[in-house]
């Protein structure tokens, strides 16, 4: 499986715990698959378990150190090298993941209704963890949309 397509699921799962009703084409959830990628940007950004299952059940990634989600978002492709905002690239990431096409077609929404992050002024550059993080409360604001 394609890493980068587990990078752009995980982001989704770490603003939105609901996620974990979204099967993939292995029939495991998308949380399940993507343990690996947690354990990447945790280690990269020290972020524990802990603070992601309490992120998760705050409903909020207010929590999470956010240069821990813009690792997510770049490894997805929704995040450039440059810390640009890329729907369209992480989009594609995904397509390769998430086989049912009524829930794919609900993140695509989601995706591009987030997509105005894209022209925020943050004071980071590069690094997109601003970005990053707004992407993420915008995920969050949508969630109920993502839910099939």
């Amino acid at each position: 499986m394609n890493k980068m397509a587990k990078f752009a699921c995980l982001v989704l799962c770490v603003v939105a715990a609901t996620l974990g009703s979204i099967h993939v084409a292995n029939g495991e959830t998308l949380r399940e698959s993507l343990r690996p990628v947690i354990v990447a940007c945790s280690k990269e950004h020290g972020v524990t378990d802990e603070e992601i299952q309490a992120a998760k059940e705050a409903g909020s990634p207010a929590s999470i150190k956010p240069c821990f989600i813009a690792c997510v978002f770049k490894k997805a492709g929704f995040l450039d090298d440059q810390g640009q905002i890329d729907i369209e690239t992480g989009l594609k990431n995904l397509k390769q993941f998430v086989k049912d096409d009524e829930q794919y077609k609900k993140l695509e929404e989601v995706s591009k209704l987030c997509s105005f992050v894209k022209d925020k002024v943050v004071s980071d550059g590069a690094a997109g963890c601003e970005k990053g993080a707004l992407l993420a409360g915008c995920f969050l604001d949508h969630k109920t949309r993502i839910i099939i």
